[in-house]
C-alpha cells in the first residue's frame, strides 16, 4: 500500500508537469496574478477529479486482468512503447508544450468557485481514463502494485497529491520568479520528464524481450 501511494504521487507530479491544458493554463494565469489560494483551491477540485479517473482505472485494469491473464504481457508491452514515444514526444516538443492554451475565464463568484471548477474542467475529461489506463498497464504489467482495492484507493490518492503538490510549488515559483526563467526553466522540466519516461520505458521493453519483471 506504501509503495501504490508513492507511486501514484511520483506518476501524478511528473504528469502534471506539461503545461497544456486548461486547468494548467487557468493555474499559470492565477500564478502570475498572485492569487495563489485560488490556483491552490483550482488545482485541489482538479486533482480530485483526476483521482476518481485514476480509482476508476485501477478497479478496471485489475478486472480485466483476472478474467483475461494474457493481457498483462501484451499490456506492459505496449504500455512501455507508449512510454517511450510519449517521453519522446516531451523532449522535441518541451517548447510547444509550454505555450499554454487560452484559459477559460474563471470568476470566484461562480458556483463552486476555483475548486468547482477545476473539479468540472477534470471531471469533464474522459481521455483521463486512457491516459491513467496506460500508466496502470505499466505499474500493474511489472507486478509493482497489487490489483487489490487497497493499492488502487493508495495509488489514486497518490496520484492526486502528487498533482496538487506540482502545482502548489509551480503557483508559488510563477508568483515569484520573471517570464524569462519560467519559460527555461518549465521546459527543462518538461524535457526531464520526457527523458524519464524514455528510462522506464526502454527498460521495460528490455525486459519485456527478456522475459522479466521488475518484481519477481
Amino acid at each position: 500500500m506504501g509503495l501504490a501511494l508513492l507511486l501514484g504521487a511520483l506518476f501524478g507530479f511528473f504528469g502534471a508537469i506539461p503545461v497544456a491544458g486548461p486547468v494548467s493554463a487557468l493555474i499559470v494565469r492565477l500564478g502570475l496574478q498572485q492569487r495563489e489560494a485560488e490556483g491552490r483551491l483550482l488545482a485541489t477540485g482538479a486533482a480530485l477529479a483526476e483521482s476518481v479517473y485514476v480509482f476508476m482505472a485501477c478497479l478496471g485494469y485489475a478486472t480485466l486482468l483476472r478474467t483475461f491473464p494474457m493481457v498483462d504481457a501484451v499490456a506492459r508491452s505496449l504500455a512501455s512503447l507508449i512510454l517511450t514515444g510519449l517521453g519522446l514526444y516531451f523532449i522535441l516538443r518541451a517548447g510547444t508544450l509550454r505555450q499554454t492554451p487560452e484559459a477559460p475565464s474563471l470568476s470566484t463568484s461562480q458556483r463552486g468557485g476555483p475548486f468547482g471548477m477545476g473539479f468540472l474542467i477534470s471531471i469533464l475529461n474522459p481521455t483521463l481514463m486512457m491516459t491513467w489506463t496506460t500508466v496502470l498497464a505499466w505499474v500493474h504489467g511489472w507486478r509493482m502494485i497489487d490489483s487489490g482495492m487497497l493499492d488502487s484507493f493508495a495509488f489514486a490518492v497518490g496520484a492526486g497529491v502528487g498533482i496538487v503538490l506540482w502545482f502548489t510549488g509551480m503557483l508559488r515559483w510563477l508568483a515569484r520568479s520573471g517570464d524569462s526563467v519560467q519559460e527555461t526553466t518549465l521546459i527543462r522540466l518538461i524535457r526531464g520528464t520526457g527523458w524519464l519516461l524514455v528510462a522506464l520505458g526502454l527498460h521495460g521493453i528490455r525486459n519485456a524481450l527478456t522475459g522479466t519483471h521488475f518484481f519477481l
